[in-house]
């Protein structure tokens, strides 16, 4: 499977130039096209707005300053800085409360396992400052779901739903996360019971990836976060559920790919067999090969090869990537199309058809 590279077919110098900053270790190749890119008349505020809208402001900012702060003007090279320090300064905001709440949560006996944001920034990026998230996501366990709540409300933070009672139950049959906000300290967190809601008829055993995660540091502390093929398989689902519109969402996968060397590839595809996401899975590893050239192992491409859809799918992914008119966003429509294709048994389809219908 040779990647194709679409940016090769997009035409905008700003497009390639962030596709080649997506990475944390650009090949000699890499930095020097990103000299020969950077060198070409530039409109740099659509850079920038492109970068925003992908999350990947602060590899932008970090590549460009590391190899071609030289041709940079100089207004445009001190904005660059600036960008990343205000980044930085904003992640570890991030992840001092993030283990502040684990500790709050460990002290009421509530486990949980922190999992994207400043977790992945520090583990896989290797750098707090170099990727953007906007929040914190938390898994726990259903039953432990209102308490964590009630202690983040204790603590200053507004839920973005109010429930009855009676209605709680549904909720969390049915749905997938409490969002909760801090405006005074502009924090918000996602307490999550599982990645996807109910209708997407994702079918993964939870409780099992307890006993599978595994100790990490955050800024020199000891915390625990999903194994490398959790975190890889839940990173796909993820953005096959928001269709991939995100450049970064790609760029977390080929990092995961690229930091996990480990990884037990059989037994992230059984995996991803058992719970019906092996086609999400192929198509999030698919994106992150042929878009910022993330080396997979000979017999994973040979799979992703026997399946068409994923093409199809990747395609799908790449015609929207780029757009500049939010208007042209996929509707519900055209979304819930793209998470039928997405799924390679029967039994799904029928199941999420069925919960749409009856859920929306």
């Amino acid at each position: 499977m040779k990647p194709t590279y679409f940016s090769s077919v997009i035409g905008r110098a700003e497009h390639e130039l962030l596709l080649c900053c997506a990475r944390t270790q650009p090949t000699p190749e890499t930095a020097d096209r990103i000299r020969v890119l950077v060198s070409q008349p530039l409109d740099w505020e659509h850079l920038f707005r492109l970068a925003s809208r992908h999350k990947l402001s602060p590899l932008l900012c970090w590549q460009l300053n590391t190899f071609a702060a030289d041709l940079i003007p100089q207004p445009i090279l001190q904005r660059l800085r600036t960008d990343l320090a205000i980044i930085n300064r904003r992640n570890l905001q991030f992840a001092a409360e993030l283990l502040s709440l684990l500790q709050l949560f460990h002290d009421k006996n509530i486990q949980a396992i922190p999992y994207k944001g400043p977790v992945l920034a520090e583990t896989v990026y290797g750098n707090l400052a170099l990727r953007e998230f906007v929040d914190l996501d938390v898994l726990v366990r259903k039953r432990d779901v209102l308490s964590a709540r009630d202690l983040l409300v204790a603590r200053g933070y507004r839920s973005s739903v109010q429930l009855a009672a009676r209605q709680e139950t549904a909720f969390l049959n049915y749905q997938c996360e409490h969002v909760l906000s801090d405006d005074r300290r502009d924090l918000m967190v996602e307490i999550q019971w599982r990645v996807v809601p109910n209708y997407f008829s994702f079918q993964f055993d939870y409780e099992t990836m307890w006993p599978r995660t595994e100790p990490v540091t955050l800024c020199q502390r000891p915390i625990v976060t999903l194994s490398p093929e959790d975190t890889l398989l839940l990173l796909c689902v993820h953005g096959s559920k928001h269709l991939w519109a995100r450049l970064g969402w790609i760029c977390d996968v080929a990092e995961a790919v690229r930091h996990f060397r480990q990884l037990n590839w059989n037994l992230l595809e059984q995996r991803a067999t058992m719970t019906g996401s092996q086609r999400m899975l192929h198509l999030g590893l698919f994106l992150a090969q042929d878009l910022l050239a993330a080396e997979l192992p000979k017999e994973i491409r040979q799979q992703i090869d026997s399946d068409l859809a994923v093409r199809a799918l990747a395609n799908e992914v790449s015609s929207q990537l780029w757009a500049e008119n939010e208007e042209s966003a996929p509707g519900f429509f055209e979304s819930s199309l793209f998470h039928l294709k997405a799924k390679e048994r029967w039994r799904d389809r029928l199941r999420f058809c069925f919960r749409v219908l009856t859920t929306t």
